[in-house]
């Protein structure tokens, strides 16, 4: 029986993981008076879920939070 050495791979193995995540926060109020945050961690917001807001600072935060959880950067524009 023939013993054949095996041979690791040269490349390092990375363990950090990006989340393709989305996040969507209206500037513009509802006709309930929320502003509304979309986000998704696939990157789909079709698949994502929303949170109602009463105040565009609690929105923002929440979304600052929940990019920070998930390891990313949050870009927020109220365009």
């Amino acid at each position: 029986m023939v013993r054949t050495k095996r041979v690791r791979s040269k490349r390092k193995a990375t363990t950090r993981k990006t989340i393709p995540a989305v996040f969507a926060v209206h500037g513009s109020e509802t006709i309930d008076g929320k502003h509304v945050v979309y986000y998704s961690a696939s990157g789909d917001l079709n698949k994502g879920r929303k949170k109602k807001f009463t105040n565009w600072r609690e929105a923002v935060k929440f979304a600052r939070e929940k990019a920070k959880q998930w390891g990313i950067k949050a870009d927020i524009s109220k365009h």
